[in-house]
């Protein structure tokens, strides 16, 4: 069963499932991408938190604060607050549970996230794709609101509409938050002891990050563009399950 929940004081929210075995030690919490990219995989997170509670393995997903179902919009937060959300959902995991033990998965930039958290109870990573450059990403999220931008121009002229009736504004950061994700850079540090495990499909970017656990699944996919498109990459949504419950 499934429980939603808000947590916080920004009323973040979040959902619950337990473990099929219910004497487990050991929590699982998902940190989501953002915006376009939590759109196209949704799903495939949903599924991911499934197949870990079906594993033995206490699971929380949560949307950041102005994300989602989460109260609130982005701008009026900063990456500070998400960050707090990452520890308080944490807390509130470990109150639901009793567990001890915390696995963090993230999700590109969720993943980049992640590995800025420092909680006690988190004994290792699990991480997607992970965004290794905050200005980066922001160049990408400017990339896919021009492609909103253009979609909607061209949606407007088949109306015969003037185009300022239509918002293609996917989402606004305001400034606070947009420093902030510019300002943040992937945490290797956190690695001490053999605690980060990185699925990707993206050889390269992964072989100069420098990270020591890589996990390739033959799969190529773009998650840097915009598109209608979900998908739902089961192989590997797999890898992820196997590295969330092996010692």
């Amino acid at each position: 069963m499934i429980e939603p929940f808000f947590f916080g004081p920004r009323k973040a929210f979040a959902c619950y499932q337990p473990a099929n075995d219910l004497s487990s030690t050991e929590l699982v919490v998902i940190c989501p991408p953002l915006f376009d990219e939590y759109r196209r995989c949704y799903r495939a997170i949903a599924d991911l938190a499934n197949a870990c509670a079906a594993k033995g393995k206490h699971v929380i997903r949560f949307d950041y604060s102005g994300t989602g179902e989460s109260q609130g919009v982005a701008a009026e937060f900063t990456v500070r607050d998400w960050l707090d959300d990452i520890d308080a959902v944490v807390e509130e995991g470990i109150a639901l549970t009793g567990v001890q033990t915390v696995v963090l998965v993230g999700v590109r930039f969720g993943a980049t996230l992640a590995t800025q958290c420092k909680h006690s109870a988190v004994s290792r990573f699990v991480l997607w794709d992970p965004v290794t450059s905050g200005q980066d990403y922001l160049l990408w999220l400017s990339r896919v609101d021009k492609a909103l931008e253009q979609r909607h121009r061209w949606l407007a002229k088949q109306i015969n509409r003037q185009l300022d009736t239509n918002s293609f504004e996917n989402f606004e950061l305001g400034k606070p938050l947009a420093q902030g994700i510019a300002a943040l850079t992937f945490n290797a540090d956190v690695d001490n002891g053999d605690r980060i495990y990185v699925v990707s499909t993206d050889k390269t970017a992964v072989a100069k990050s420098g990270f020591k656990h890589c996990e390739f699944t033959g799969f190529e996919y773009g998650w840097p563009e915009f598109h209608e498109g979900n998908f739902h990459p089961k192989p590997v949504l797999e890898r992820i399950a196997q590295m969330v419950i092996q010692k």
